[in-house]
């Protein structure tokens, strides 16, 4: 097995595959996106990595104790999409090693986590994707016109009484394609997300779910974890992507640790996005 104190963690954002540039995660700052899709900005947090101010937590994990590492994006879409069109997932370049009882994890986390999640984890180039309608776990709903600090923490769904029924749980609302496609992602609104969860450790490199735990290293071919949000289109259509969040491990010699540190942010001064 791997020894992960021979790694480290980076990180990399952007609005396409191609235009991806490193970023220090854990900075309340967050990172600008501009496309000719839309207008972001995207906060990402991991639990036990020292923030920009070398604290050894970001606070967000004082409010969101049980998370592990959050996603937060806020989005302005330059047009009108449906609510089955918006998709946040991953996607791999090549075929995963996966561990023994890979499919039954995928397949936990379809029954338990997210019942619409839709993947093929076996093929030559592995996919995983949600609408981001359902799978995200917090949704804001607001005018750019509204006071806004961004990167605010959001601590749960505020969405138009009129999108979502008081009685109604959203990922269960929108649980069929027919009323996710009744649900309109407007032009010129913006939407906060925040993705996050407890079953992947970016410091132990491990997958943590229900009954199956998997250290990372053991599977790792060199291919980044990517989280990407995009629009759905046919396979033989231009892909749109609205961002890309990659993390991935560089080797390092034993002279770049200190203290036995096992993962930092490798983020170059001379290289990152405003």
């Amino acid at each position: 097995m791997r020894n992960q104190s021979r790694f480290r963690l980076v990180a990399r954002a952007g609005a396409s595959r191609s235009e991806l540039k490193e970023f220090h995660f854990n900075d309340e700052d967050g990172v600008s996106l501009r496309s000719e899709l839309c207008e972001a900005r995207l906060f990402v947090r991991l639990k036990n990595f020292p923030d920009t101010n070398d604290e050894p937590n970001s606070s967000y994990f004082d409010q969101r104790r049980s998370a592990e590492y959050s996603i937060q994006i806020e989005i302005t879409f330059f047009e009108d999409y449906n609510g089955d069109e918006v998709l946040f997932g991953n996607d791999f370049d090549r075929k995963l090693r996966l561990p023994p009882g890979a499919s039954i994890g995928l397949s936990i986390v379809q029954y338990m986590i997210d019942p619409t999640l839709e993947a093929d984890i076996s093929s030559s180039q592995p996919w995983a994707y949600s609408p981001a309608l359902t799978t995200m776990n917090v949704v804001k709903v607001s005018s750019p016109s509204q006071p806004h600090t961004p990167g605010s923490f959001i601590p749960r769904d505020d969405i138009p009484a009129d999108d979502l029924p008081v009685s109604q749980t959203r990922g269960r609302y929108y649980a069929t394609r027919q009323k996710r496609e009744e649900y309109k992602f407007k032009k010129g609104v913006r939407y906060c997300f925040d993705f996050f969860n407890g079953y992947l450790s970016f410091k132990d490199f491990a997958i943590l779910l229900p009954g199956f735990r998997v250290q990372v290293l053991g599977y790792w071919d060199g291919d980044p974890l990517r989280y990407i949000l995009k629009a759905r289109g046919p396979r033989d259509e231009k892909e749109r992507v609205f961002l890309i969040v990659e993390f991935n491990l560089v080797t390092v010699d034993d002279s770049d640790h200190e203290d036995g540190d096992v993962a930092t942010n490798a983020a170059s001064e001379n290289d990152e996005i405003d």
